[in-house]
């Protein structure tokens, strides 16, 4: 039994510890190990609802994706621009799969803000959409290479992608149920990233440099394509 996003979780349990209690047709046991199995799947809805599962949300500085990327274990990032047309047609694609597809976490970050993740990830071409599984990136979509390269591909391609890619399953299938979320609750400290992190952010200049050389890279025509020239 899957809960709704917009669960309310604290009626859900009474209503639950109500139904199994007042059922005299099955032994104590049993009701004990079905009540666990509700009071987790609750949780789970719980938790899905604090992380904004089912939305396409903004994060804005490179520890919300090191965050992200290496707690949850199916997410996709958008890398984008404001100004590239084609990232703008991108959103909007993804702001409809994430509402389709609650099991994955869909999120997108202005490149400008994020200079860490852009030189550690090595994004030179926009719009760039990485998939991320148990904290491994599962490859890129970069531009609309793989989408026939037109500004006119339809959401059902974007789908078929991500489902190769292994980040969404198919309709009314739950790609987390083999999967333990709370396994994946290892703070960001114990990545091979975070170590990068710290040690780039340990002084307060280091960041400013990395800033001004990711906007250095992002004036660069050589380093970043809105991929509509090609």
């Amino acid at each position: 039994m899957d809960f709704p996003l917009d669960t309310n979780i604290d009626e859900l349990e009474d209503d639950l510890l109500s139904m199994l209690e007042g059922d005299t047709n099955i032994g104590h046991a049993f009701r004990e190990k079905r009540l666990l199995e509700l009071k987790l799947q609750a949780e789970r809805a719980q938790m899905m609802q604090d992380l904004q599962y089912g939305k396409y949300t903004e994060v804005t500085e490179d520890k919300q994706v090191l965050d992200m990327t290496t707690k949850l274990p199916f997410v996709v990032i958008h890398f984008y621009r404001s100004d590239f047309a084609r990232c703008d047609i991108m959103h909007r694609h993804l702001e409809k799969v994430a509402k389709k597809y609650t099991d994955t976490k869909f999120a997108r970050g202005d490149v400008t803000k994020l200079p860490f993740m852009v030189e550690k990830l090595r994004i030179q071409v926009l719009p760039c959409v990485i998939f991320f599984i148990n904290g491994v990136t599962n490859g890129r979509l970069l531009g609309f290479e793989d989408l026939g390269n037109t500004d006119h591909f339809t959401t059902e391609q974007l789908e078929a992608r991500l489902r190769q890619a292994g980040v969404i399953g198919r309709p009314g299938e739950s790609l987390t149920a083999a999967v333990n979320l709370a396994s994946r609750a290892a703070k960001v400290r114990d990545g091979a990233y975070a170590d990068a992190f710290a040690k780039r952010t340990s002084g307060a200049g280091s960041l400013g440099g990395a800033r001004r050389s990711a906007r250095r890279g992002i004036n660069s025509d050589s380093d970043y394509s809105d991929d509509e020239d090609d």
